[in-house]
C-alpha cells in the first residue's frame, strides 16, 4: 500500500515522527542507512570480485583476449610491452573495474536488486565489457523486468573465438553456470 493511505502510512508517521522528536534518533537512523546502503554494496563488490576472479585466473604476464591485450584478472594492459603486474596490483585493477561495471549494472537495474543477483550481472558485465552487456538480450530482458528469464539467458553466452570459428568455450559455460547459481541463490 502506499504511504498515503493504509496500515504503512500510520507506521512511517509514527516512526517519522519518533525519529524527529527524540534528540539524536534522526542521526542514528540516516547513519544505520548508510551502513546498511555500504554493507549492501561491500557484499556485492565482495561476491563479484570473489566470482570474477576465480574464472579470470591470474595472469602476471600480459596476454591477447579476443581484441586488446589483458592482465592481472582480465583488466586492460597498457600494452603487450607492460611486462607484468603484481597479485596485489590486480586486484587494485579488478576492483576498479568492478565498480565500473557494477555502476552499469545499477545504473540499469536500479539498487532495488538483491545483492546476489547484483553480483552476478556484475560479473557477466566485466566478462562481457559494460558497452557490450547492454546490447545483449539479458540488459533487455531486465529492462523489460523479466527477471525469471534471465538464467536461462545468460547460459547463451558460451561461445568465444578459436581460429576463425566461434565455438562453444568449456571455461565460459562454467562461468554462466556460476553466474547463474549466484543469480539464484536465496
Amino acid at each position: 500500500m502506499s504511504a498515503a493511505g493504509g496500515p504503512a502510512a500510520g507506521l512511517e508517521k509514527t516512526m517519522t515522527r519518533d525519529l524527529f522528536s527524540r534528540p539524536g534518533r534522526l542521526m542514528v537512523a540516516v547513519s544505520l542507512m548508510f551502513v546498511s546502503c555500504a554493507a549492501s554494496a561491500d557484499k556485492v563488490d565482495d561476491m563479484a570480485v570473489a566470482l570474477i576472479a576465480k574464472h579470470e585466473g591470474f595472469r602476471a604476464k600480459p596476454y591477447w583476449d579476443r581484441n586488446h591485450w589483458s592482465i592481472g584478472y582480465g583488466t586492460f594492459a597498457a600494452s603487450a610491452s607492460e611486462r607484468s603486474i603484481s597479485k596485489s596490483e590486480a586486484l587494485r585493477r579488478m576492483r576498479v573495474k568492478v565498480q565500473e561495471s557494477k555502476s552499469v549494472v545499477l545504473a540499469l537495474v536500479g539498487k532495488k536488486m538483491a545483492p546476489h543477483k547484483t553480483a552476478a550481472l556484475v560479473s557477466f558485465a566485466y566478462n562481457m565489457g559494460e558497452d557490450r552487456f547492454l546490447r545483449t538480450s539479458v540488459a533487455d530482458l531486465l529492462l523489460a523486468r523479466k527477471y525469471h528469464l534471465v538464467p536461462d539467458e545468460l547460459r547463451k553466452f558460451v561461445k568465444g573465438k578459436k581460429g576463425k570459428h566461434r565455438v562453444e568455450l568449456a571455461g565460459l559455460k562454467i562461468r554462466r553456470e556460476a553466474e547463474v547459481a549466484l543469480w539464484s541463490k536465496g
